[in-house]
């Protein structure tokens, strides 16, 4: 059987990590560029999306849709740490 690897073999995960990213960038742009703390979608979506693009580039490439880097607590740090050290400038070089 084939094991796990990509976003489309577990799409719950994909979805939460998606939404994740979004919700940080919500809370960023909500924080940093307003005085009142509105939200513009537009400008959450554009500011996460070079973050999903890489995030989604990077994370299959480590094994963060596998069994094993979900099993448990410390695989999923691990695995999800080494993503983001990679992910995190990436996005930042995207944007």
């Amino acid at each position: 059987s084939k094991i796990p690897s990509t976003p489309f073999d577990r799409p719950v995960l994909s979805m939460i990590d998606a939404v994740m990213l979004l919700i940080f960038a919500g809370v960023g742009k909500a924080s940093h560029n307003t005085i009142d703390g509105s939200l513009d979608i537009g400008a959450v979506v554009q500011t996460a999306g070079p973050f999903l693009v890489s995030w989604f580039a990077v994370a299959p490439w480590l094994g963060c849709f596998t069994p094993m880097a979900t099993g448990d607590w410390k695989e999923s740090t691990l695995t999800t740490s080494k993503a983001w050290i990679v992910a995190i400038p990436l996005g930042c070089i995207l944007r």
